[in-house]
């Protein structure tokens, strides 16, 4: 989800980096190529980056929004039918590394309930003062396009300024 997320940024304007740690897809991604199959997508990524708009690193730069789109695989029975939110945590730790105060993090992944609250714990016990807030994914694959951009956003935030800030990108 992070690279049809950040294309569709990166066609509205917005200069995006997105981050991997597989430096072949990050290559990839720069030679205008999409590492995966999915309607448009090849067509989109090939534009965004060649007018300059999405570019890909190993590396996170620091921005003013982060987003985290990483996967939260289910558990299964034998630890409650939970989902592992461990590429969650990990992907916003590295982001406290070069976060500043007054940023915001938007979390896309699909996270169990009060998660936004333990992340924004997570970054306050860095010295971080930094708005988290959740906006799910939802789209079917092989519809990921159309269905970001037509499905309605639910956008759950702790402040009015970090909802109206993501409501704003969305849009």
């Amino acid at each position: 989800m992070g690279l049809p997320i950040s294309s569709l940024l990166a066609q509205a304007g917005y200069l995006v980096t997105g981050v991997d740690l597989s430096q072949q897809k990050v290559d990839s991604i720069n030679r205008g190529e999409c590492p995966f199959d999915e309607v448009g997508m090849p067509e989109l990524v090939k534009k965004v980056v060649e007018q300059g708009y999405l570019k890909a690193s190993i590396t996170i730069p620091s921005s003013q929004t982060y987003l985290v789109a990483v996967p939260t695989p289910h558990n299964g029975p034998a630890k409650g039918n939970s989902c592992d939110r461990s590429y969650v945590f990990a992907a916003v730790d590295a982001i406290a590394n070069v976060a500043k105060d007054g940023q915001t993090v938007i979390i896309e992944s699909t996270i169990s309930p009060k998660t936004s609250l333990v992340v924004e714990e997570r970054l306050k016990a860095k010295g971080l003062n930094v708005d988290v807030v959740h906006c799910p994914e939802r789209a079917i694959p092989g519809q990921t396009l159309y269905e970001l951009v037509h499905n309605d956003r639910i956008i759950g935030a702790s402040n009015a300024k970090a909802q109206q800030k993501v409501k704003e990108i969305y849009q």
